[in-house]
């Protein structure tokens, strides 16, 4: 749908005069190419997307040198996504003022928010920067705040937040920096009372190594071994030796690949073990969280759902 939606974009800009030759009598030549990705989560680092786009494999490159000196083609390559040239389109129509009147003063104008996991609503909405994560709970998503355990912010290489921090906490790179935390990629993912916080990120730390290039040490052994490590603190019996290993692991991975896909994980990682430290010590006495507000709620003893 979203590339259908871009021919047809481009058909209309075409037939408009804003694409071709000689654009509205400028001299200047314009065209536009859609190419569509291996779909590959990896695929999403720069340098693998421009191997995609020449018809490699999605592979990050070494770096220097840096796309804006050698990309595409060899040539000098500019990389943005869609939002950051929709926003230059409605700066250069209004003008910097304009842009700047919302959001936050450190880091003005909106930002697309992905809604997922345990909200009510899904979906993508555009809110201004510094939007009250507690407003944009009950506003957008249609979900009473105190429903929520956690929200990961900033997508699969995010942040976890606990709910103890979500009032006041604001969705921009200024409000969530004292948490450790940054918007990133504009997604937040609830975490419902009933759902198992180590359980969830398990989920995610094996998708994530799935998904990796394995073209060096930290994606090839690391994130495999990261995966089995924390699959066993969230369906085994959790102890300070497991732990202290994940965190070693981390560590190893951590700022060593040839990309950030392993310091997204390990950023991951850590949040978890911070955000989740109560359920780790019930899982270490065979109990979890999760389980015993299911027992509070129906009056019987629960597993929490594997997902």
């Amino acid at each position: 749908l979203a590339v259908a939606r871009l021919h047809e974009a481009i058909r209309q800009a075409r037939s408009w005069g804003f694409l071709g030759r000689d654009i509205l009598g400028s001299g200047v030549d314009l065209e536009i190419a859609v190419k569509q990705g291996a779909g590959a989560f990896v695929c999403g680092e720069e340098t693998a997307l421009l191997h995609s786009i020449e018809g490699r494999r999605g592979m990050p490159r070494p770096r220097p040198p840096y796309p804006a000196v050698s990309g595409l083609w060899g040539k000098p390559t500019v990389i943005n996504n869609v939002e950051t040239l929709a926003n230059v389109a409605l700066i250069a129509r209004y003008g910097a003022g304009w842009f700047r009147s919302v959001g936050d003063v450190d880091d003005p104008g909106t930002m697309l928010v992905t809604l997922s996991g345990s909200f009510e609503h899904h979906g993508v909405v555009e809110v201004p920067t510094g939007t009250l994560l507690t407003d944009l709970m009950t506003h957008h998503a249609g979900t009473d705040p105190r429903a929520v355990n956690a929200v990961l912010v900033g997508g699969y290489h995010g942040t976890w937040l606990t709910a103890d921090t979500f009032d006041g906490t604001r969705l921009s790179r200024t409000g969530l920096k004292d948490l450790g935390a940054s918007p990133g990629a504009g997604i937040l993912h609830a975490l419902g009372h009933t759902e198992c916080g180590l359980a969830r990120t398990a989920e995610i730390v094996g998708y994530l190594a799935d998904e990796s290039a394995r073209q060096c040490g930290p994606c090839k052994k690391g994130l495999p071994r990261l995966a089995e490590l924390v699959d066993e603190l969230a369906y085994g019996r959790a102890s300070d030796r497991l732990v202290k290993e994940i965190r070693r692991i981390t560590r190893l991975v951590d700022a060593r690949g040839a990309c950030r896909h392993p310091d997204g994980t390990a950023r991951l990682v850590r949040s978890a073990l911070r955000a989740f430290a109560t359920d780790i010590e019930s899982h270490h006495h065979g109990r979890c969280t999760a389980a015993d507000v299911l027992v509070h709620e129906s009056g019987r003893k629960s597993p929490p759902a594997r997902t």
